[in-house]
C-alpha cells in the first residue's frame, strides 16, 4: 500500500513514505470518516484484514495495529460504519 500527497494546484502526486508491505495482496481498503485508521482487505494466504492507522499530519501509515484472520472468504469489499467503531467485510467464495 502507498500513500500519496496531492498537490493542490497541479494535481501531481508525490509517494509519502516507502510502500507499506502488507505482505499479502491488498485487495480493498477503507478509511474511517475522522481518517485516522484504514483497513486493508488481503486476498493472499492467509486470506486477511489488517487495520493501520493514519497520521493526520502527513499521511504515513503505521501498524499494523491488527490483523484478523480469515477461514475461507475472499475480502472483496471492506467499509467502515460512520462511528469508525464497527468493520465490515464482504467475504466471496
Amino acid at each position: 500500500v502507498q500513500v500519496f500527497a496531492v498537490d493542490a494546484v497541479t494535481g501531481a502526486l508525490s509517494g509519502v513514505g516507502a510502500p507499506l508491505n502488507t505482505r499479502n495482496q491488498p485487495i480493498s481498503m477503507a478509511i474511517t470518516a475522522d481518517g485516522s485508521l484504514l483497513l486493508v482487505g488481503n486476498q493472499g494466504s492467509p486470506r486477511s484484514l489488517q487495520l493501520f492507522a493514519i497520521d493526520a499530519a502527513s499521511g504515513a501509515l503505521s501498524g499494523p495495529l491488527a490483523t484478523l484472520g480469515l477461514n475461507g472468504g475472499l475480502p472483496a469489499s471492506v467499509d467502515f460504519d460512520p462511528t469508525g467503531r464497527f468493520a465490515f467485510a464482504t467475504l466471496e467464495n
